[in-house]
């Protein structure tokens, strides 16, 4: 759970400015980081909730920051993209590693 008070100054429109950022428009921006990422992604008040395993969850935790900061949505989805493609080999590798001994 991220409390989004604590990364923005305590002002409203900051606040919502933010909270569009994560959401997008349409809630296009939140479909994207859920299907990459492979979790759930709730925003409620001044929360964040990622549910998820926690690999993909520690990923998609980083790229909302990533966005609170004020990078660009593409920039995060790449990131995104890259670490959870770095997941899925080490879990191969881990099923890979546990058959075979």
């Amino acid at each position: 759970v991220i409390d989004l008070k604590q990364y923005v100054k305590p002002s409203p429109n900051h606040l919502a400015r933010v909270k569009g950022r994560i959401i997008g428009e349409g809630g296009k921006a939140r479909k994207n980081l859920e299907e990459i990422g492979n979790v759930y992604i709730s925003v409620y008040d001044d929360y964040v909730a990622i549910i998820g395993d926690y690999e993909s969850a520690n990923a998609v935790r980083d790229a909302i920051l990533m966005l609170i900061e004020g990078r660009q949505h593409s920039t995060v989805y790449r990131y995104l993209d890259k670490v959870m493609s770095q997941i899925k080999r080490r879990q191969r590798l881990s099923y890979w590693y546990t058959e075979f001994r």
